[in-house]
């Protein structure tokens, strides 16, 4: 029953940590947003999150860490 915040933001639904206008990068595989709320201290900073839920970077695909690594 885990609310992953990634995938609630990942279809859209806003948090007090994240907008979508913070979004710079989305396709269908993956997003990437800043989250100047978060890490005020690191404006620099950018997350690249797949659209499908993984427990763990161990469990992700090869071609979703490759498509992570090239949008980073």
């Amino acid at each position: 029953d885990y609310d992953c915040p990634f995938c609630r933001f990942a279809r859209g639904i806003e948090s007090p940590s994240n907008a979508l206008a913070d979004v710079v990068h989305d396709d269908e595989v993956v997003f990437a947003f800043v989250a100047p709320r978060t890490w005020p201290a690191n404006v620099g900073n950018a997350l690249v999150v797949p659209r499908v839920h993984y427990e763990h970077i161990y469990a992700l695909p090869d071609e979703l860490a490759a498509r992570i690594a090239v949008v980073a």
